[in-house]
């Protein structure tokens, strides 16, 4: 199967300095996938961060994709099928965790539905990745235990 596509970045790329979609910018991405080609949303944000862009970007009428996660995760917004998804292996969460609480500061998080799950304790970066994504913070105290998916 051959593809036509634009992959764009989101921040500052797709969106302006406010975060916004320009109407603009709207109008021409809906008119390249009318012309047949896919328009592909890529970023290192989770899934719920992307969703509602390519949703005012209609991706789902045009079977265009999502690339989220930093390319770990493609989804077919037509179906909503995942693609291809790439995960760390369980082993890695201990010594990952182990070696980040050695840093005074920082916070190790991962996503779950709609709540970005914090296993230290949200910083100024937790609470930045609150805002962009609109998702919310679950402190949870035993990290390495609660991360089972």
């Amino acid at each position: 199967m051959e593809y036509q596509m634009i992959v764009l970045d989101l921040d500052g790329t797709l969106t302006n300095s406010k975060k916004e979609l320009t109407e603009p910018t709207r109008k021409a991405l809906i008119e390249i996938q009318e012309n047949g080609k896919r328009v592909v949303l890529a970023s290192g944000r989770p899934i719920n961060g992307v969703l509602p862009l390519a949703e005012k970007l209609e991706l789902h009428k045009y079977g265009s994709f999502i690339l989220s996660f930093n390319g770990a995760r493609i989804t077919q917004c037509a179906t909503g099928e995942i693609i291809y998804n790439k995960t760390l292996p369980p082993e890695v969460i201990r010594p990952t965790f182990e070696i980040v609480s050695s840093y005074p500061g920082l916070d190790i998080i991962t996503y779950e539905g709609d709540n970005i799950i914090s296993g230290i304790a949200p910083n100024e970066y937790t609470e930045k990745e609150k805002f962009i994504n609109k998702m919310n913070i679950l402190k949870v105290e035993n990290f390495v235990d609660y991360i089972d998916f």
